[in-house]
């Protein structure tokens, strides 16, 4: 079990649940997850050590990118709203997406 819940997590526990309720949710086979928006480094450990073994990429999405279709996009603290297609699960503080269609 993961006790990630303390002090490690009091910059931004939210974002913390985000990744929890993230991890839950994504299914066994996934390529990857790419997370949004732009944060720095503690951001990115923190998700590189919750999600693992999955690769995580911290930053802007960006529409020119072509994403294998076994990836999902994890959207924190915003709606959906660019051309990225379905959405895969609803989540407290964001949402879980499939990639945009080729």
């Amino acid at each position: 079990m993961r006790r990630l819940g303390g002090s490690g997590t009091a910059f931004d526990r939210r974002f913390f649940s985000f990744l929890e309720n993230a991890r839950r949710r994504i299914p066994v086979g996934t390529g990857a997850v790419v997370l949004r928006p732009a944060y720095g480094d503690i951001h990115l450990f923190l998700a590189s050590y919750t999600l693992a073994p999955l690769p995580v990429y911290v930053g802007p999405f960006s529409d020119r990118w072509v994403l294998p279709d076994d990836w999902l996009i994890a959207a924190y603290d915003e709606e959906p709203t660019y051309g990225s297609g379905r959405v895969f699960a609803r989540l407290p503080e964001g949402a879980l997406l499939a990639p945009p269609q080729r």
